[in-house]
């Protein structure tokens, strides 16, 4: 009649969910990747041994569906090596609020701002946007916002220089003047 079931130790997540093995459905000759092997223990084994069936037809219904939601834009998205679900979205994401507080600073007097914060704003915008492109994978979004974060410090730096110039210009020609 049945086999006895033997439990299997859950295996943990492979680090790369590219590498986990695939298999061709019978029914629609497309591609299936089989779920985590504890969500498998746990369907085979959460059932009574008299409804035998019922853990294969859940895997079944499982297997069948995953390439439908695994192949998805927004799946792809959610899953990309710098998407929501790591850090190097949400690093670049946060940075933005720096680009807004530069943005903010153009309606400030150029007499009120600071020489030294723009100089570290822009030299951070330049350097973190050569590195965004030089680490794997290329993170766009962090490269983006680095530049934004650059063009600000350096915009802000040309208002200052032109301001102090101004000043220059005027001290000179009161100098001259007297």
């Amino acid at each position: 009649m049945h086999q006895p079931l033997v439990p299997i130790a859950p295996q943990p997540l492979p680090a790369n969910l590219d590498l986990l093995p695939v298999s061709l459905s019978r029914r629609q000759k497309k591609p299936v990747i089989p779920p985590h092997p504890f969500l498998f223990n746990f369907l085979h084994f959460s059932f009574s041994p008299s409804l035998p069936h019922l853990p294969s037809f859940l895997f079944i219904i499982m297997s069948t569906a995953a390439p439908a939601v695994a192949g998805t834009a927004f799946q792809r998205f959610m899953n990309h090596p710098a998407g929501p679900k790591t850090i190097h979205f949400w690093a670049p994401a946060a940075k933005w609020a720096l680009v807004g507080a530069g943005i903010g600073d153009l309606s400030r007097p150029a007499e009120n701002l600071s020489l030294s914060q723009n100089v570290a704003l822009a030299a951070t915008g330049l350097i973190w946007s050569r590195y965004s492109l030089v680490i794997i994978p290329k993170n766009y979004s962090l490269f983006t916002v680095n530049l934004f974060v650059a063009a600000t410090g350096l915009t802000q730096l040309y208002r200052i220089a032109s301001y102090r110039q101004g000043v220059a210009a005027e001290e000179k020609k009161a100098i001259e003047s007297k």
